[in-house]
């Protein structure tokens, strides 16, 4: 398995932990789970149509920059 799909997989995890402490704003929560299983299947499948998708949750990436960076890293810097 990829190593970043495997890094994926624990952000998904981190986020099933992450909901059991949020109780105020599952919102944020739900949105960067999303995001996170478009990138996996991004990493896995490499559909470039994902890359919009993953671009509706811009916000929950920490720097504008790192969308980017997940398409270098896709298709670049294999």
């Amino acid at each position: 398995m990829n190593t970043r799909v495997k890094w994926i997989n624990t952000a998904l995890d981190y986020c099933d932990d992450l909901t059991d402490y949020v109780s105020n704003d599952d919102e944020i929560v739900e949105k960067d789970k999303k995001l996170s299983k478009f990138k996996k299947k991004f990493y896995e499948t490499g559909n470039p149509l994902l890359i919009f998708q993953m671009s509706r949750y811009k916000d929950c990436y920490l720097k504008s920059k790192q969308l980017l960076g997940d398409i270098y890293t896709k298709y670049i810097s294999r």
